[in-house]
């Protein structure tokens, strides 16, 4: 989905690329974090 988005509208591909990796880092570091909805 993404990529498709990328290829539709190529200004924004740098930010999609920004908005991934943070997103990435976000789940990485609720992953490893105690979860205190469990």
């Amino acid at each position: 989905m993404i990529e498709l988005y990328a290829i539709k509208k190529p200004e924004k591909t740098e930010e999609v690329r920004l908005f991934q990796k943070g997103f990435e880092k976000l789940i990485y570091h609720l992953e490893n974090e105690p979860n205190p909805f469990l």
